[in-house]
């Protein structure tokens, strides 16, 4: 694939009008609530379960988050990106507890299925998973998929969990509206020297929940769902780019 460098208008009007449209995203988190309000109108592309007795299988799923966070990030991609399509990849528990293992078989399975874009809610620092989640973000920037996680709520944002901590993922904090590292209103902040590279500014997110129910929520998992509905609606108004050339414009604010 050849390198072709928007002009920073056409960055801008991308970030401004895009919708979303013909960006397909794979949410691996708890599931995603179908039928609540927030998400009415465009059904999911695919629904999967991903049981731990047979990681390599992908079951069908019905619809339902038996925790509620899945359904929260999907409605604040919705939000940002109302035209993209969404898949839901259960791979997180009723306790919001994953495996390796699942986590690697839904992120192949969304690969194989051509989504464009993979949205992580979780991490892992056990040194001996390293290669499983080196694996599928290496495949996925390979395939000029990008990979968006969440980074630990935990400051300072110097801990390796993957998949946030590689390189090829673009990892995201929240930041605090009235902190002096961040300022309300800009559409992500950049911290070049943290593994945790961009950040969201809100003093909360109003997020959508199991059996139809609304919360207003804090963390970096909303804030990750915020920016990747951002990073949707640029990768709808330009032609295809890598991953790491797409990473390289957002943290210079282009």
């Amino acid at each position: 694939m050849g390198i072709e460098w928007p002009t920073r208008s056409a960055f801008d009007h991308a970030l401004l009008s895009g919708s979303g449209t013909g960006i397909r995203i794979a949410i691996l988190d708890s599931g995603v609530e179908a039928s609540h309000p927030a998400l009415l109108g465009r059904p999911l592309l695919h629904d999967y379960v991903i049981d731990l007795a047979a990681p390599d299988v992908c079951l069908p799923g019905n619809g339902t988050d038996p925790y509620g966070h899945g359904t929260a990030i999907a409605s604040l991609i919705r939000a940002q990106a109302p035209d993209a399509g969404i898949g839901s990849f259960r791979v997180l528990d009723a306790r919001l507890s994953a495996r390796s293992a699942i986590v690697a078989a839904a992120a192949h399975r969304a690969i194989d299925l051509g989504y464009h874009l993979l949205h992580c809610s979780f991490g892992c620092s056990i040194a001996a998973h390293l290669p499983l989640y080196k694996a599928w973000t290496d495949r996925a920037l390979l395939a000029a998929i990008h990979v968006v996680a969440a980074s630990a709520n935990v400051q300072p944002h110097t801990t390796s969990e993957w998949p946030a901590a590689l390189t090829s993922v673009m990892a995201v904090r929240c930041v605090e509206a009235s902190a002096e590292e961040g300022h309300a209103g800009e559409a992500w902040q950049v911290f070049p020297d943290s593994l945790a590279t961009f950040g969201i500014a809100a003093p909360e997110f109003h997020v959508a929940w199991r059996e139809g129910t609304y919360r207003r929520m804090v963390g970096s998992s909303f804030a990750a769902a915020v920016f990747t509905g951002k990073l949707a609606r640029i990768l709808s108004e330009l032609p295809p780019q890598n991953p790491s050339l797409v990473k390289g414009m957002m943290m210079a604010g282009y």
